[in-house]
């Protein structure tokens, strides 16, 4: 008889993994797509479930999509009117979410802030001595290097050819900040690194 496994009982094992509490208030996580009583055979994992991905999900009959990023494009992203549009963003999505039976999950910031998540991940692999724990992210101590090595650091470290730097090549780092996808955006995030005593903060 061939073993099954429902999507619930598998959101059951992510939630210990990530739980929802991480979540930053008001966004939307778990299942946002399909019957979350389905029988899973088939398991997709991607960051951003691009146009591409739910093709691939549709070729090889995916049963469940955990992802990352959220499934549609936020409208209010798009700066001209949906309707000049000939192809609007989330129509080929759509398309292809009504042709296939799948059914999508998402751990956003809760993933993000998971005690081996994105920010804890990336903090061990930067060789941070982890300290104090803000929001979404990790703050800790490195072997003192100038920005600049730092800079060469991180990008052998990641594989980025290049990466985008605010500040003096020749500052003294010591004690790193990781936020990992948009905290470079939010200048309070950059406050709390300040706080915490960072001498730079790595983000996406």
């Amino acid at each position: 008889k061939e073993n099954k496994m429902q999507a619930h009982e598998i959101e059951n094992i992510l939630k210990k993994l990530a739980p929802y509490n991480l979540a930053y208030e008001g966004e939307t996580f778990g299942f946002i797509h399909g019957d979350p009583n389905k029988n899973v055979r088939k398991i997709g994992v991607t960051w951003r479930p691009t146009v591409e991905v739910l093709q691939l999900c549709l070729e090889k009959q995916i049963d469940l999509l955990i992802n990352h990023e959220p499934l549609l494009q936020s409208e209010k992203a798009s700066v001209i009117p949906l309707s000049r549009l000939k192809f609007p963003p989330n129509l080929i999505r759509k398309q292809l979410l009504a042709q296939s039976n799948l059914t999508v999950f998402v751990a956003h910031s809760n993933w993000d802030d998971a005690i081996q998540g994105n920010n804890a991940t990336l903090a061990q692999v930067l060789d941070i001595e982890v300290q104090t724990h803000i929001p979404f992210g990790r703050v800790g101590k490195v072997l003192p290097k100038s920005l600049k090595d730092f800079i060469s650091f991180v990008k052998r470290r990641l594989g980025c050819e290049n990466v985008i730097v605010v500040g003096d090549p020749e500052t003294m780092i010591r004690t790193v900040a990781v936020v990992s996808g948009s905290g470079n955006s939010l200048v309070e995030m950059m406050e709390v690194a300040k706080q915490e005593g960072a001498d730079v903060l790595v983000s996406g």
